[in-house]
């Protein structure tokens, strides 16, 4: 993942990873170990093109950052949300003068596609992840609500310039301001609902 040069990738994994490890109802370690053990590999695998990449890095429009406004670009719309369970609803994103949700685009925004076309997940999806929330079980107890919180961050990130959550992560965390398209955090909701 880190070769593949999508470093938002690897953070969506990195938190998928530390949910999952915290959820973990057995001795946490075990986990803890084989996920230092396999990032110590990775990283091995990935230290000559970080090395290479560092080295160009300073040439680079994204040397000192990208702004908040430009990293914002391609935030999920909250009105997109109705989407998860009515797909196409503003109609085709892929033509753009035809497309009713034009209008979740900034002025001055690229007359693009949106970077995700649907974020449909089903109704029933939804209904049932809502349901798997209410069941009591202590084994699965605490990963219900681990995997619930990352959902609900993944979507205050995915909001971009419409949530707070996103400009606190923007500021505070050592490299977002090198990181553009908050959408790219759905996926990330998309996986925890499905769970």
């Amino acid at each position: 993942q880190l070769l593949s040069g999508e470093l938002q990738g690897v953070l969506l994994t990195a938190l998928l990873l530390g949910g999952l490890l915290l959820a973990e109802p057995r001795p946490r370690w075990r986990g803890l170990v084989w996920i230092t053990g396999g990032t110590a590999i990775g990283l091995a695998l990935f230290a000559p093109q970080a090395l290479v990449t560092a080295a160009y890095l300073p040439l680079t429009g994204r040397a000192g950052g990208i702004s908040a406004e430009n990293a914002a670009v391609w935030s999920f719309h909250p009105l997109r949300a109705i989407e998860l369970v009515v797909p196409g609803l503003f109609g085709d994103p892929t033509n753009y003068d035809n497309y009713l949700g034009s209008f979740m685009f900034r002025a001055g925004e690229t007359r693009e596609s949106p970077w995700m076309l649907s974020p449909y997940m089903g109704s029933l999806t939804v209904v049932l992840a809502a349901v798997g929330l209410t069941i009591r079980g202590a084994s699965r107890e605490r990963w219900r609500w681990i995997v619930a919180a990352l959902v609900v961050l993944a979507v205050a990130l995915a909001l971009g310039r419409y949530s707070p959550v996103w400009r606190v992560y923007f500021e505070l965390v050592p490299g977002a301001s090198m990181l553009r398209y908050p959408v790219k955090f759905f996926p990330l909701a998309a996986l925890g609902l499905a769970v």
